[in-house]
């Protein structure tokens, strides 16, 4: 699914993602983050398209989804549950068809969700 930007950002777009493609190279830690459904032109589902922009900018794709797990759950403070793969953590996990960590565009193919260790139908 495509999404289509506010126009506001749209028109700035190419400028936005260069700074994120610059911070990381001069080693600042970039994080990946949505405010998606609180507006008609901010659905839910976004986010994945975040890791996908970095990686097109050339940040390597395991950099970029570190943006969105592990540091983004340090950064909010959460490190201990959220972002991570391991014993005691919330085991929210997101299942897709392919390997993200080589090509990001996997994270829009999703197979399935599961929340606290449950299927999410």
């Amino acid at each position: 699914m495509a999404v289509e930007l506010p126009k506001a950002i749209a028109a700035h777009i190419e400028e936005i993602l260069t700074v994120f493609r610059d911070l990381h190279k001069l080693g600042a830690k970039v994080v990946i983050g949505s405010d998606a459904g609180i507006a008609p032109d901010k659905p839910h589902d976004v986010l994945p398209h975040g890791v996908g922009d970095l990686a097109r900018l050339g940040v390597p794709p395991v950099d970029a989804l570190i943006s969105v797990t592990s540091m983004a759950a340090r950064l909010c403070r959460v490190e201990g549950r959220k972002g991570r793969i391991a014993a005691g953590a919330d085991a929210d996990l997101l299942a897709v068809n392919g390997d993200p960590s080589q090509d990001p565009a996997a994270l829009l193919d999703v197979r399935a969700v599961f929340r606290a260790g449950a299927r999410v139908r």
